[in-house]
């Protein structure tokens, strides 16, 4: 990664700081998902009440903190709320426009009557120009394992700078780690699984594929939410239907994977 690399992500950094400590911008961010998920039977964003400066006043929620069903959560309960999980934060772009920004725990809660609460909407982002079509070329390269496809995909889409050497070989080995999530009808995101990935991709080798690679700074808040949801899926500890939810999102990766039928989970009832 190159000094121009480095100083495009951490200027887009923070500028996403600054936006999180803009309640004016919080406040419209959430009033946009609170309108996009009105009446639904999964999912529930908090109303703001009002806001000006430094205030922002939104309705009360009460509810099981997600932290405890990471605690001493049943199987089932895992399940469901881990597909909850997912889904909230995979819907966003479709359903308005935005990408939620801030998954941890804290940021959660299960209501009484098993929808979840989201809460904390200030480090939303908009998708950049072209994600689905990008998102989509990257998905069925991992779906497809060709080495090849997977490195000419890293180089279309600004991954790799110009001029540098890319071991396609390296690159299909790391990415085929995420393969079963997308083409098995569920997957069960489990702390063993992450920890197997963080040791794969931080090898400390001077040719690990990682040194060849960039993060485009337009995609740093999406990778920080892809990121951290998927640390959050993994301490949930729930089976969920990954592809079902990707579709959501890159609704052109519908024909790339395999056609095995999609079956319902454990936790069925979730639209």
């Amino acid at each position: 990664m190159s000094g121009a690399d480095i100083r495009g992500i951490v200027d887009e950094l923070c500028l996403r700081i600054t936006d999180e400590l803009n309640y004016e911008l919080e406040a419209a961010n959430q009033r946009r998902f609170a309108a996009a998920y009105a009446g639904s039977a999964d999912f529930l964003v908090p109303a703001v009440v009002h806001q000006s400066g430094d205030v922002l006043i939104t309705e009360w929620v009460d509810g099981k903190p997600l932290s405890q069903v990471i605690a001493n959560g049943h199987q089932r309960e895992r399940d469901r709320v881990g597909e909850l999980f997912l889904r909230f934060n995979l819907t966003g772009p479709a359903r308005c426009g935005l990408f939620y920004g801030d998954p941890h725990p804290g940021n959660y809660r299960v209501t009484a009557d098993g929808r979840l609460a989201v809460f904390d909407f200030g480090a939303c982002a908009e998708p950049p120009l072209g994600f689905t079509e990008m998102a989509a070329d990257l998905l069925a390269g991992i779906v497809g394992g060709n080495p090849e496809t997977m490195a000419a995909n890293a180089r279309r889409y600004g991954f790799v700078a110009p001029g540098v050497d890319l071991d396609a070989a390296a690159l299909a080995d790391e990415l085929g780690l995420f393969r079963e999530a997308l083409v098995r009808p569920t997957f069960r995101f489990t702390t063993k699984w992450l920890r197997s990935v963080v040791l794969h991709v931080s090898q400390l080798h001077l040719s690990n594929v990682n040194r060849q690679l960039t993060l485009p700074a337009r995609l740093t808040p999406i990778g920080r939410t892809f990121v951290a949801g998927a640390g959050v899926l993994c301490q949930i500890g729930g089976e969920v239907r990954v592809r079902d939810a990707v579709l959501t999102l890159v609704p052109e990766f519908a024909g790339e994977a395999n056609t095995a039928p999609i079956t319902s989970i454990r936790s069925s009832g979730i639209d």
